[in-house]
């Protein structure tokens, strides 16, 4: 038992000591996240981002910490909404290309946590800003021109536990964030019954049941069609709650099962952007710690992955 201990932590203290999480994933998810957003503000009118409320007339909440935000630190005047846009548009492009990951990724969080300023932000806005802030620990050690580029050089011994941890604190996030939304859909009685597709599927801005035409119609008078469906749901996001916390096998179930649900939410309910955000966790999330050592130059492709 001491023996079996005691390798655990040397493992453990290998991990963290040798983990280097600059790989393909990691630059694919990043660029993604950044390409929703930047799709976002580029297809979006300021009508339909700033909407204003009673409570928030001028559609921005520059209340509380908010107020050092983007748009209400330019202001709510024509020219401080279109130099708000092409600030933020050049930052988000400069990420997705993976231009510089060391100087862009504070500035990408900055434009993520001024989109969430807007008086009604989806979830897709709240956790794009979360990951955005956790890839900081990750992108302030990486001296690379690009992130598509193969590392040449480990990282330095002080960014190496933070990028580990900042990583670990994604799949977290992610993990409270499935198991939340599956337990309040089972709080709800309308999903406990099953019944709730069918109310999902005929709601005036998100439903889908005219999409699938003739063709839906049988599922959606049939109760044990539409059960599987609601309950399906709820067990998804529950599996993606538990494998996203488990080792690369298993962080593959739940990015298999994340990309498949956010998928048919993005073409049956038209919400692109808060999928695509949700995918580019996802894939975050799945990327390997392997040592440090496999990223020696031309060293041969390998090593510790966890």
């Amino acid at each position: 038992m001491r023996q079996a201990l005691e390798r655990s932590r040397q493992r453990f203290s290998e991990v963290v000591v040798d983990a280097d999480p600059r790989r393909s994933a990691l630059a694919i998810g990043r660029s993604l996240l950044a390409a929703a957003q930047v799709l976002t503000i580029l297809f979006s009118s300021d009508a339909a981002l700033f909407a204003g409320t009673p409570e928030f007339p001028s559609g921005m909440r520059c209340t509380d910490f908010h107020a050092v935000s983007l748009w209400c630190a330019l202001g709510p005047a024509d020219t401080g909404m279109v130099v708000g846009r092409a600030v933020a548009i050049i930052v988000l492009i400069a990420v997705v290309a993976g231009y510089r990951p060391r100087w862009t990724c504070a500035p990408h969080w900055y434009v993520a946590f001024s989109l969430t300023a807007m008086p009604m932000p989806n979830g897709g806005d709240s956790a794009g800003q979360i990951g955005a802030m956790l890839l900081i620990p990750i992108c302030l050690g990486d001296s690379r021109t690009w992130h598509w580029s193969r590392p040449e050089h480990p990282l330095a011994p002080q960014w190496r536990g933070a990028s580990l941890t900042a990583l670990w604190a994604l799949r977290g996030q992610l993990c409270v964030i499935y198991a939340s939304t599956a337990i309040t859909k089972v709080g709800d009685p309308m999903w406990r019954q099953g019944s709730a597709m069918r109310v999902v599927a005929d709601h005036p801005d998100y439903g889908f049941r005219s999409l699938l035409g003739p063709v839906g119609e049988p599922v959606f008078r049939s109760f044990p069609a539409v059960a599987a469906l609601s309950w399906g749901v709820i067990a998804a996001q529950l599996l993606i709650a538990v494998t996203v916390l488990g080792s690369r096998r298993w962080r593959t179930v739940a990015l298999v099962v994340g990309c498949l649900l956010h998928l048919a939410i993005l073409v049956l309910m038209n919400l692109a952007g808060f999928a695509t955000v949700m995918i580019a966790l996802l894939v975050m999330a799945w990327t390997a710690t392997p040592s440090r050592h496999a990223f020696r130059p031309r060293a041969a492709e390998g090593g510790r992955e966890s």
